[in-house]
């Protein structure tokens, strides 16, 4: 086996200045990528400040978020309405030229659903 054995340092030499030296250079703790959170501090802040016995409310308050909200959909114009009803009227056309009936069948139904939808 093999031991690692230091030799014991003499004050006042080179080497020993050397290793104060680099002892003290070299921050252990390093604090540079830690934040603090704003609430929190000036919770603090207030809690200094404060001289007078009275209670004072420390809770941190979150803002409300809503996430993933309805939101309202524009109502469509009539030139809209009016060019999905064509565009929709030229796939039915395709379709029965093609001899698909069932995309026709299915076109047509889409149709109507928009039209009872307007109607509404």
């Amino acid at each position: 086996m093999a031991y690692n054995i230091k030799k014991s340092m003499i004050q006042g030499t080179d080497s020993h200045k050397a290793s104060v030296l680099k002892a003290k250079s070299v921050s252990i703790v390093s604090q540079a990528g830690i934040q603090a959170d704003a609430t929190l501090v000036s919770a603090g802040q207030a809690l200094g400040k404060s001289s007078v016995g009275d209670a004072i409310d420390y809770r941190v308050e979150t803002p409300d978020i809503k996430v993933g909200g309805e939101q309202e959909k524009a109502e469509e114009t009539e030139e809209q309405y009016e060019a999905k009803l064509t565009a929709n009227q030229l796939k039915i056309d395709q379709a029965t030229n093609n001899g698909n009936d069932k995309r026709r069948n299915r076109l047509i139904d889409k149709r109507n659903k928009m039209k009872a939808k307007r109607n509404k």
